[in-house]
């Protein structure tokens, strides 16, 4: 069971780099970001093939829109260098969500975000809009690829930190929807098209499929047992795994504190996966195969 899912940590990341000679930079020999297959530059000396033996496929890091080859251990980058932007493949590895962070300047101290789906072959743009500041993190398509889920604070109407809400967009930019809990965190797509996240303490599931204006609360944790976040649905949708937060490590790295947990999607259960000796575990983004 424990096979299926990636653990994004710390120690299996510096593992993967040893594994690969130290990995490498995808400003390096970037390729083609919409053929993760292409070999790039010519020019520059190429990884050895099958490095890491039988391993292969691609894993994204959403927070620095890079993907990782599994096979050369080359980090390859979706987008420029010069912009912030975050990148998140569909469901089924046809197109990736780009974000890109003050896209357009409007006025003093007002920036547009943008939203571009692009084409997994290609690389190619198919759809983009702008929105007004600020997308938190990534932007994540519905399994049927027909709707853009992400988490949005609209400072445009005075939206502060506090009511960041996961909301729903079609493809040209129109909103669909917004969940009534604000503060959203992490959020995954369901494969029926629900969507399940977090708020606080508490683990929310939407009550229909493509919607987010109601959803009811499946697992709640008390004072002291952490906080859940970076939720992922199975590929069956019968299981989320998530961290539980106990606390921020240092302020100068992105990993925090936390154990790795899964229940059921009817929030029954609930159970630690994964363990470790250390004082203070560092347990972060588990993403299911």
């Amino acid at each position: 069971m424990f096979k299926r899912i990636l653990y994004s940590t710390l120690v299996s990341l510096l593992a993967l780099l040893v594994a690969c000679g130290g990995g490498g930079s995808g400003s390096d020999n970037p390729g083609n970001p919409g053929n993760p297959g292409n070999p790039g530059n010519p020019g520059n000396p190429q990884p050895a093939s099958n490095l890491n033996g039988p391993l292969q496929g691609y894993l994204f890091v959403g927070d620095e829109g890079e993907y990782l080859d599994l096979s050369t251990g080359r980090f390859v980058s979706v987008a420029q260098d010069d912009i912030d932007y975050t990148v998140m493949p569909s469901s089924d590895g046809n197109e990736f969500v780009v974000v890109v962070e003050d896209y357009r300047h409007v006025s003093f101290g007002q920036w547009k975000d943008a939203i571009e789906i692009h084409d997994a072959k290609t690389g190619l743009t198919v759809d983009r809009f702008e929105i007004s500041e600020a997308i938190v993190g990534g932007a994540k398509l519905s399994p049927d690829r027909q709707i853009v889920a992400a988490i949005w604070r609209n400072e445009d109407n005075g939206e502060d930190y506090d009511d960041e809400r996961l909301t729903l967009f079609s493809r040209d930019g129109a909103v669909l929807g917004r969940s009534a809990q604000k503060d959203v965190d992490s959020f995954d797509w369901l494969p029926d098209g629900r969507l399940v996240y977090t708020v606080g303490k508490t683990i929310y599931l939407t009550s229909q499929s493509h919607r987010v204006d109601t959803a009811n609360g499946i697992a709640s944790f008390a004072d002291g047992l952490g906080v859940p976040t970076s939720v992922s649905a199975s590929p069956d949708g019968r299981r989320i795994v998530f961290e539980r937060v106990t606390g921020h490590g240092s302020p100068y790295i992105r990993w925090l504190d936390a154990t790795l947990w899964m229940m059921n999607t009817d929030g029954t259960d609930i159970h630690q996966v994964a363990t470790t000796d250390e004082d203070k575990p560092r347990l972060n983004s588990p993403v299911w195969s």
